[in-house]
């Protein structure tokens, strides 16, 4: 479902409409007005009432469905705790739709999972977030927030931020130790 979410967002108001564009459509209907209204800031609203009302560092988002809702899912990590929170948010309302708590288990065996700790380290040391990746982004490339990530490659930790508006998709890397923005792809 999430790659039919995404394929509905990077299409643009225009086909989504269309039949055919997605199997349901009145999913297609509702990402349309999503991208249509230019509501850049519902992601950044959700994401910023996550960090309002839960603690931890913001791993993960994506915009997705849930009971036949869109909704904007939030992942959060607390090291402290060692526990992870995914949350789900209307879309239009920002009504919390539903939480999942988990506790870590195994969290540190692998190497995947110590480079995500040491991501998370160094957030938690910078003060820097997902929200100051998605802004920095869109200060010059607006775009409508489908997918943003906490990412570690080669020792590299950054926040991978997916945007769709009607004319494009975009791909961007943002450093979280220097915060610089690093273009991926652009169609």
């Amino acid at each position: 479902m999430k790659h039919h979410l995404l394929a509905a967002c990077l299409l643009g108001p225009a086909m989504l409409l269309s039949h055919g564009a997605l199997a349901d459509p009145h999913e297609d209907d509702a990402v349309a007005q999503l991208i249509a209204n230019r509501s850049q800031q519902g992601p950044k609203q959700a994401l910023e009432i996550a960090t309002v009302n839960y603690t931890g560092v913001i791993t993960d988002f994506e915009l997705d469905d849930k009971n036949d809702r869109i909704v904007y899912k939030i992942t959060l990590v607390h090291l402290d705790k060692n526990t992870k929170t995914i949350l789900f948010y209307d879309a239009e309302t920002f009504d919390l739709v539903d939480e999942q708590s988990d506790t870590l288990i195994g969290w540190f065996k692998d190497e995947d999972d110590q480079a995500e700790i040491q991501a998370l380290e160094e957030i938690q040391n910078n003060g820097f977030s997902m929200i100051q990746a998605l802004e920095i982004v869109q200060e010059k490339h607006p775009g409508f927030l489908v997918e943003a990530a906490l990412e570690s490659k080669k020792g590299i930790h950054f926040f991978e931020i997916k945007l769709a508006s009607p004319e494009d998709k975009q791909r961007w890397l943002v450093d979280v130790s220097s915060r610089d923005l690093i273009p991926v792809y652009r169609r």
